[in-house]
């Protein structure tokens, strides 16, 4: 007699959820709207992927959060994996995307207001108070915001917090030095 016995890979003992499919349909919507299409077979693979990220992780079904295992594999020419690691932390994470958005433009105006340092004092400052209030009222956003935080999201936004803290703590010194003062502890 021949045993008909079928193996399982271990990667299907991960049971795909309702909801991970749903999050999955909504992801591929949003990236057809971005212009980022990928082919019916990576989509079937990226199933495979979900499961896989759930069964290392000793997970016994797929979570809607093991998405962003897909930012590397749904994108066909690389200018499009910012652009799909966009809308999947938009989808997965709204609360951690926002703060990470909100951390990208402090830098920007960081930035901008340290390359004016050398060579115009006047609009250096005037840039660099106009950065210091964007800074706290970004900050206070961000403090806001980790109040409704899952617990994932929220160290993220705790870090974020932590790094415009520094920005702002930073942006000051350079300030008090640029007008010839010392900073008071």
């Amino acid at each position: 007699m021949v045993s008909t016995h079928v193996v399982r890979s271990p990667l299907e003992t991960a049971k795909l959820t309702e909801d991970t499919l749903e999050a999955l349909l909504v992801l591929r919507d949003a990236l057809k709207g971005e212009g980022v299409v990928a082919s019916d077979r990576r989509w079937k693979k990226s199933l495979r992927l979900l499961q896989a990220a759930a069964f290392l992780s000793g997970e016994e079904q797929t979570s809607p959060e093991a998405l962003t295992t897909l930012v590397d594999v749904l994108w066909r020419h690389p200018c499009d994996q910012p652009r799909v690691a966009r809308v999947v932390g938009r989808l997965v994470n709204p609360v951690a995307f926002q703060a990470s958005e909100v951390l990208e433009a402090a830098r920007e105006t960081v930035s901008r207001a340290q390359a004016l340092k050398a060579r115009h004092r006047r609009a250096y400052l005037a840039q660099a108070a106009r950065a210091l209030v964007e800074l706290r009222a970004q900050i206070e956003m961000l403090v806001r915001l980790s109040e409704s935080a899952s617990r994932r999201a929220q160290s993220i936004v705790e870090e974020a917090i932590s790094e415009l803290n520094e920005l702002h703590a930073v942006l000051t010194r350079d300030v008090h030095a640029a007008q010839g003062l010392k900073l008071l502890r």
